[in-house]
């Protein structure tokens, strides 16, 4: 046997995306000096402004789309860079403690300056890259601002309060970590009893009149949009939001974790071919202008093992919250193919199962109810807003998890902004109708609620810091939540 003629395997390296918090000092600087120099985030007319206003007119929300069309972003940037991103583990469950390392915005985005392989020391590019346009959010800045909670540490007033809505965010996180589709199709959304037809959203409603589920997309957008606004200003209006370079390491691991959803759930359905405009060869270009929709990356070419894609995670550096199985953990090797009928029938016709079909109906046990506070008809802002939920009866309105017993949660809802020149959000077209739902657990706050509460909730308008008037935010559509009882599944 000839083995000078025996091909070697290609054993071309992964790039990996490390924890921020694992990092050596000289990786990390690597990192810096890729930003510093290639994407030139401290300078006008640069490559990160150009970037940050493709996100601000481009980036889709709302929809299945959102992690797909975000993880195109993140690797046309790497490709740019020629560097994995880092990402930053907020998923962390050491980050809701107020006094551990991994709490609040990592250390290395708050440092002044660092030393850059040339050997001469710099602004610091993870904490001074140029806002858009060089002008923050709030006006007062030439760079990327955030909370000043986070700004000042530990030490500021309001940090231990601040640090443990992380604890409200890990359950929101899990909770859609351990669905099993990651969404529905818009030709499935209608199946049920229409929630108009239910005259009464009691806590004794009958099983039949609830065939829901929820879906990973939309309780995963929902808790992401919650870090927006914790981390903000400029992270809390989609016109700034990518122009933090935070931005990059946060989607990283937005990004980690949708992978570990789709790894446990390979049967998982997609809109395979829904153009993820405007980048071309699996997100490492763009093209804006050319109108051959097959030209542009896809859902289905981004809904892949990440390895196919190029890259692949690095350990979180503190462990997660909760971890969850792969499939191939649980003895699943491949995804199975289905399909193969001409017509799908109704259940309890001959040759249907009835047992899979009605097994939530005919429970020899009745479900426990569990209460949760819905929003519907939620869509695009132009502003961003937080909503605190309180029980009815609350008698304090801090959003303090540990401190208020009523508090339920918050959702954020992450304004498009007002675009470059300030006139209205940008490329509205991208938008969908209204027709999102948001959602928070109150199980453990089932002892305190009952049929006809009102929730007591407070909108906070996050660009002016004030709270929105009730007679102004009914009127603003997906504003005000419903109490539904829903059967524990």
């Amino acid at each position: 046997m000839d083995f000078q003629k025996i091909q070697q395997p290609n054993l071309r390296r992964v790039p990996v995306r490390r924890d921020i918090m694992s990092l050596s000092p000289e990786e990390l600087v690597a990192y810096q000096a890729k930003l510093d120099d290639v994407l030139r985030v401290r300078e006008l007319g640069s490559k990160w402004q150009e970037l940050g206003v493709l996100h601000a007119y481009w980036c889709l929300h709302y929809q299945e789309a959102t992690f797909m069309w975000h993880r195109a972003y993140l690797r046309y940037v790497e490709e740019l860079m020629d560097f994995p991103i880092p990402y930053w583990n907020g998923f962390a469950k050491e980050a809701a403690c107020s006094t551990s390392k991994f709490a609040g915005i990592p250390p290395m985005f708050l440092e002044e300056t660092y030393q850059h392989p040339s050997g001469e020391t710099r602004q610091n590019p993870l904490r001074f890259a140029k806002a858009l346009n060089g002008k923050s959010k709030d006006g007062k800045s030439s760079t990327v601002t955030r909370n000043p909670i986070l700004t000042e540490g530990p030490d500021a007033k309001g940090w231990k309060e601040k640090i443990e809505l992380f604890k409200i965010y890990h359950d929101q996180i899990a909770h859609a970590l351990e669905q099993k589709t990651y969404t529905t199709s818009e030709s499935a959304q209608h199946f049920g009893v229409p929630w108009a037809n239910i005259t009464d959203f009691t806590d004794d409603q009958p099983d039949k009149d609830y065939p829901f589920r929820f879906d990973f997309d939309g309780l995963f957008e929902q808790v992401h949009d919650n870090f927006h606004g914790w981390v903000g200003p400029d992270m809390a209006d989609n016109t700034y939001t990518a122009f933090d370079p935070i931005f990059l390491s946060y989607h990283a691991n937005m990004d980690r974790l949708a992978g570990i959803f789709m790894d446990a759930n390979p049967e998982n359905q997609f809109t395979s071919r829904f153009p993820l405009q405007p980048f071309i060869n699996n997100g490492t270009d763009i093209d804006y202008d050319d109108p051959r929709r097959w030209r542009y990356t896809t859902i289905g070419d981004m809904a892949k093992d990440t390895r196919a894609l190029g890259y692949m995670y690095g350990e979180p550096a503190s462990p997660d919250f909760s971890t969850r199985k792969t499939a191939e953990e649980r003895g699943v090797r491949r995804a199975v193919s289905s399909g193969g009928k001409a017509i799908v029938l109704p259940a309890g016709l001959p040759g249907q199962d009835m047992t899979a079909a009605t097994n939530s109906l005919k429970s020899t046990k009745k479900r426990e109810l569990i209460p949760y506070v819905v929003f519907t008809e939620v869509g695009c802002t132009t502003s961003s807003y937080r909503i605190d939920v309180f029980t009815a009866g609350a008698e304090s309105t801090a959003p303090d998890v540990v401190g208020n017993p009523d508090f339920i949660g918050q959702v954020t809802r992450l304004g498009m902004g007002r675009g470059r020149d300030g006139s209205g959000p940008p490329n509205t077209n991208r938008c969908r109708k209204p027709t999102a739902t948001r959602v928070l657990c109150a199980g453990k706050f089932k002892d305190s609620l009952s049929k006809g509460d009102a929730l007591k909730i407070i909108v906070t308008d996050l660009e002016t810091g004030k709270e929105v008037d009730e007679e102004e935010y009914t009127q603003m559509s997906g504003f005000v939540p419903k109490l539904a009882w829903l059967p524990d599944y």
